[in-house]
């Protein structure tokens, strides 16, 4: 009877075996499984990559506080932020005309308009007209940091020797692109809050 009971047993455990390979077709039909999770994987992973566009005009007029002998200074920012998971990339231009004298520095600052607000990125010190760079850190892992950047609580500010706090100014706006949602259900838009803890 003790012989039977091990029989039946081995044979229990032997079972299951032989199905999963004659029944399921040996290791050639697990091979498509294999590859159809890779896939699957790899399109998470190419699916994860979010990109914005970033545009600003900047003014004397925006600048907080109101600069001295710089009523005719302009100038326009453009970027792009892509992520990849929680490393970002920012890719930035940026052109300005009739400064008072030289552009000693340009960044990114964290305020809604009207307000100053500290640096969140630097630029280009000193600048030059059609200044161009890029800036990577850990933007998609700071999530106050990358809602400022596409939500409008952001400004880029070029500054001078004579307006040392800032010429000219001009408020991020974001539109999201390839593989992004759209910033606050919408193509662009301009928040108005933001924290000096980012």
């Amino acid at each position: 009877m003790r012989s039977v009971s091990r029989t039946t047993i081995a044979a229990l455990l032997v079972a299951p075996a032989a199905i999963t390979a004659a029944g399921c077709g040996g290791s050639k039909k697990a091979a498509p499984a294999t590859s159809a999770t890779t896939t699957a994987a790899s399109t998470t992973t190419a699916t994860a990559t979010k990109s914005y566009k970033l545009t600003a005009t900047l003014t004397s007029a925006a600048s907080v506080p109101k600069p001295k002998d710089a009523t005719s200074a302009a100038g326009s920012f453009s970027a792009t932020i892509t992520l990849r998971g929680k490393v970002g990339t920012l890719v930035w231009r940026l052109t300005f005309t009739h400064l008072s004298g030289p552009a000693t520095m340009a960044h990114i600052h964290l305020a809604p308009p009207g307000t100053a607000g500290p640096i969140a990125i630097p630029l280009c010190a000193p600048c030059k007209t059609n200044a161009s760079g890029s800036f990577r850190g850990p933007i998609g892992g700071n999530v106050r940091l990358l809602r400022a950047l596409i939500g409008g609580a952001v400004y880029v500010n070029v500054h001078t020797k004579l307006n040392p706090q800032g010429e000219i100014r001009g408020q991020i706006k974001a539109a999201a692109t390839a593989g992004a949602p759209a910033v606050g259900g919408q193509t662009t838009t301009s928040g108005t809050t933001t924290s000096s803890g980012y």
